[in-house]
């Protein structure tokens, strides 16, 4: 995504991470060309936006949030999207989101999963063991808020790229399972 088109996206809509973190991983994340992404930790959907922008007309675009309203909290109209929206509004630790997102997914991989769920080392492990097993050959795993997770992101094995400006992402591939 060039420079331009970013920055308008980000002015138009209600995101809480870095625009400098952000824009390095939009550009990690659009050079797999995804398919089927799924973020952890929607908020008021303006990241959402950004993975839905990536994903071709036939993606598959998942979000699984506790905390959310989607009839007030969502910063765009997910649901004129002309992709495939889901929202599971749940916890996403529980055995019945993962079973969820398994029917969802419908025997589909995820390209992308994004965590920016809860911010410690047994939620971001938790779900990272959760939803590692849907990740196609290739795919990645962002972690927003890095220090917070810190001890389990940086104990993992594999591929791994940070960038830290405030809180930090970091990027695991999944070419060494």
């Amino acid at each position: 995504m060039d420079r331009l088109t970013f920055d308008r996206l980000f002015d138009n809509l209600d995101v809480t991470q870095d625009p400098e973190e952000l824009f390095w991983l939009v550009n990690r994340v659009e050079l797999l060309h995804p398919k089927v992404i799924l973020e952890i930790g929607v908020s008021k959907g303006g990241t959402f936006k950004f993975w839905e922008q990536l994903l071709p007309k036939d993606g598959l675009l998942i979000g699984i949030d506790f905390f959310l309203d989607t009839k007030q909290i969502i910063c765009w109209n997910w649901r004129n999207s002309d992709r495939e929206i889901h929202l599971v509004i749940e916890r996403s630790q529980t055995p019945n989101t993962v079973e969820k997102v398994f029917k969802i997914l419908g025997g589909k991989k995820l390209d992308f999963v994004f965590i920016d769920g809860e911010h410690n080392n047994l939620a971001v492990q938790a779900d990272f063991l959760n939803f590692y097993p849907f990740l196609s050959e290739g795919g990645m795993i962002a972690f927003h808020d890095v220090l917070d997770a810190s001890q389990f992101f940086f104990g993992m094995r594999g591929l791994k790229e940070v960038i830290h400006r405030k809180m930090g992402i970091g990027l695991w591939r999944n070419e060494c399972l």
